[in-house]
């Protein structure tokens, strides 16, 4: 293979490159004929070709393999052809040869270099043709306003300067003028050293004596060399000097024209700057590509490797030596199948492999593959154009991750949804049970032998309550009396309890900060959810072990924790109980605060405690986490806001006085479930209240308008048909603008409030209720002004 001929990583590395370069190049081989070309050259070959040959659509493919004459016959661009043909036969490269284009008045500046293989045998050429009409304009223009303005110099373009024997200058023209910033009369009488820079200026000088001392002369008469001129603003100017004697009436003049080249030394730099680039451009992107976070390899046509990163060998270290050895993909996927390194590859390596040969190249399937360190990557071939592959892999492990998380996140969501319904329906029949039963005591009367069968039912009514609470606790539904807390009071006060919870053999230690930050939330939940911790912790080292309890003060973000809580950035307080048991194993991890789930034996737990505890923190606006490995033990950490002012308590009030009773006022009851319906109109007609009933919001709209004077509306905010309690009071507010409500749910307040089911300023009695608080809720709301 000749060293121009481009390989198929020179073709993607450097296409780009060599298309972007502002000028028309071509690759030429022995017998002149075209082994590539630039865009730049495409674009002015297409245009010659179609104005040769319409008939047909050319394209870049036509070009390779032909010549000129091939292409388009004898004579077209015979010229320059021939001085190709004369740069490959005598390998004397060619510089600057100006010429016009064949389909235009362009007038271009061509530039032809041998290419050489490795034994300097010639094998092409290589040629850069520059578009150099408006320099070219730009000389006609200077040189016609030269002839215009000046009468005695005309065609005069360079700055001309006579000097004597001294080197004094004797004259100058109106170039040297605009050259040097100086008037003609400022430059008479100076020596012309003085217009140059130290090192040429004295070059000049010893010039010009030795030439008097000896008659030989470096300069005179040797044609233009580079000088740097001084303007008179101190900047330099690259100069081309020519230099000659005059002799006039015995004396020795010397005349010196000077030409700025400035222009052309800028153009000289920036195309040599362009050749390095061009050149340097496969190593520099080869670095860019090797320093770049994903995966990168480079396959030929034969699907074999020719290029590859650091960050891949890194992903595949069992295959980095079919990575140097250039194998095949079927090669490398086979390596790294018998190294272990992709997941899905273990026990089933041939399948794999075909599998991964059938997906390769295609672009539009990327595929996540999963690494035996537990890293995910997402793999995407492209082919190229010359049908080459190039194939990325990026590191998607945290998106997995997050992915993960955002899937437990639902479940939880949706379990917590489920559990809220069924809490609330449970609460329907609990509220039916106990005052049904409040209502049979009454009737028996007391000392009756029945009541021992009441009583343990209500007790079951209230144990089946707190199950309802710790549901609705999991789904975030439950009341919170939420105040400012301080967690070293907090833990002192907890402290015997929590011991009397622990067995012998478990060693308690507290690290409390006794200046803490105070945080928000329930005080009842919170003791229970650091004794359900206790207990947890307790059951993990059943042959003893030691508990510790830490509070301290936690600033969100944090980067010294190793497990950072989802949580805004902001101040919390920091619970954190650590136990020296078996631990956690990782497969658990993720399922811990799912409802019913527990690692513990058949009875020995039912599930409840960390969900009700993570329901607790997470309505409370903080968060729960855990860190755990099996053989280390465990640490649970609540994360709390903190308080910066107390605030109310949130939730109903809670003591219960004595019913006041009815006073004939008249009570719509709008409920839908008729058990409930009915113990709730026993009970309100008990205490003297005169009851009518609808078991949806259009029946209870339909009988308030029946009815015409009624004081209390009592309703469900849950209803069927259409209309919910809080719309059915506010349509009953138009025809009834006096008319006080008073809702019932299963539901807590807060949950409906934020399902914008129920407006936060009425007043709500929340189920299941006894007949005195529904008594005395009646009463209350009746009597509100």
């Amino acid at each position: 293979m000749s060293k121009f001929e481009l390989t198929d990583v020179t073709d993607v590395l450097l296409t780009t490159i060599l298309d972007a370069v502002p000028a028309s190049i071509s690759f030429r081989d022995s017998a002149n004929r075209f082994v590539y070309i630039n865009q730049g050259a495409a674009e002015k070959y297409l245009l010659l070709a179609q104005s040769q040959d319409s008939s047909r659509d050319w394209s870049i493919e036509d070009f390779i393999g032909k010549s000129i004459p091939e292409l388009f016959g004898a004579g077209v661009m015979e010229g320059t052809e021939n001085l190709i043909s004369k740069v490959i036969k005598t390998g004397e490269a060619i510089s600057d040869h100006e010429f016009t284009g064949p389909l235009s008045t362009d007038s271009l500046r061509l530039s032809i270099t041998p290419l050489l293989d490795d034994r300097n045998n010639i094998t092409g050429a290589v040629t850069i043709a520059i578009d150099v009409t408006e320099h070219k304009e730009m000389e006609r223009a200077i040189q016609d306003s030269d002839a215009f303005n000046q009468a005695v110099m005309a065609n005069m373009i360079d700055a001309l300067f006579v000097i004597d024997m001294h080197g004094t200058i004797r004259t100058a023209n109106q170039a040297a003028e605009k050259l040097f910033g100086y008037r003609v009369d400022e430059f008479i009488g100076h020596p012309i050293s003085d217009l140059m820079t130290d090192g040429d200026g004295q070059n000049h000088d010893d010039y010009l004596s030795n030439y008097l001392r000896t008659g030989h002369s470096k300069i005179l008469g040797k044609g233009p060399r580079e000088v740097l001129g001084l303007h008179k603003n101190g900047k330099t100017i690259s100069l081309e000097l020519n230099v000659g004697r005059i002799d006039l009436n015995g004396e020795i003049l010397f005349v010196g024209s000077l030409r700025d080249i400035s222009e052309r030394k800028l153009t000289e730099t920036a195309l040599q700057l362009s050749q390095e680039e061009t050149f340097g451009a496969q190593q520099r992107l080869v670095d860019a590509i090797e320093g770049i976070r994903e995966g990168f390899a480079l396959y030929d046509t034969e699907r074999r490797m020719v290029l590859h990163n650091k960050t891949l060998r890194e992903m595949y270290p069992g295959t980095v030596d079919e990575f140097d050895n250039g194998a095949t993909f079927d090669e490398i996927l086979r390596a790294a199948a018998r190294s272990g390194a992709v997941v899905a590859a273990i026990g089933r390596e041939d399948e794999w492999v075909a599998e991964r040969l059938r997906s390769f190249g295609r672009g539009d399937q990327a595929i996540e593959q999963q690494l035996d360190d537990g890293r995910w990557v997402l793999i995407s071939d492209q082919t190229t154009r010359e049908g080459g592959v190039v194939s990325v892999r990026t590191d998607i492990t945290k998106l997995k991750r997050r992915e993960g998380e955002l899937l437990q996140a639902q479940k939880m969501e949706a379990l917590g949804q489920l559990t809220g319904g069924v809490a609330h329906d449970f609460n329907n029949l609990l509220a039916i049970m106990m005052g049904n039963i409040a209502l049979l005591e009454e009737e028996l009367g007391p000392g009756h032998a029945l009541l021992k069968l009441t009583d343990p039912t209500l007790r079951a009514i209230d144990q089946a309550a707190e199950l309802t609470n710790r549901m609705l606790s999991f789904a975030r539904q439950q009341p919170l009396q939420v105040q400012a807390i301080k967690p070293s009071l907090l833990l002192s006060n907890l402290e015997p309890l929590l011991s009397r919870a622990l067995v012998e053999g478990i060693e308690i230690e507290f690290s409390v900060l006794t200046d803490g930050w105070d945080c928000l939330a329930d005080l009842g939940q919170l003791e229970q959810a650091m004794l359900n911790l206790a207990i947890n912790a307790r059951d993990a080292m059943p042959r003893g072990g030691r508990l510790r309890i830490v509070s301290e003060n936690f600033v969100m973000p944090n980067s010294t924790k190793s497990q950072q809580p989802s949580l805004p950035p902001g101040e919390y307080a920091l619970i954190s109980v650590t136990d020296t048991g078996h631990g956690i194993a990782a497969a658990d991890l993720p399922r811990i605060f799912d409802p019913f789930f527990t690692t513990k034996g058949i009875g020995k737990g039912s599930g409840l405690g960390l969900s009700m505890v993570h329901g607790f923190i997470k309505q409370s606006n903080g968060d729960i986490t855990v860190q755990s490995e099996i053989g280390s033990g465990t640490t649970m950490s609540l994360f709390l806001p903190r308080a910066v002012e107390r605030r109310e308590n949130i939730g109903p009030d809670v003591p219960i006085i004595p019913v006041a009773t009815g006073t004939n006022e008249t009570i719509l009851v709008v409920e839908d479930d008729e058990d409930l319906r009915t113990m709730v109109v026993r009970c309100l007609e008990k205490f003297g209240y005169d009851v009518s009933t609808a078991a949806t919001g259009q029946g209870g709209l339909d009988e308030l308008r029946k009815q015409g004077a009624v004081d209390l509306l009592l309703t469900d905010v849950l209803l069927p048909g259409g209309l919910n309690g809080q719309q059915a009071a506010d349509q009953a507010a138009l025809f009834c603008p006096d008319l006080k409500v008073l809702f019932m749910s299963g539901y807590a307040r807060e949950a409906i409030i934020d399902q914008g089911r129920l407006r936060d300023n009425v007043r709500m009695l929340s189920k299941p209720f006894s007949p005195s608080e529904l008594g005395k809720s009646v009463r209350d709301a009746l009597d509100e002004t």
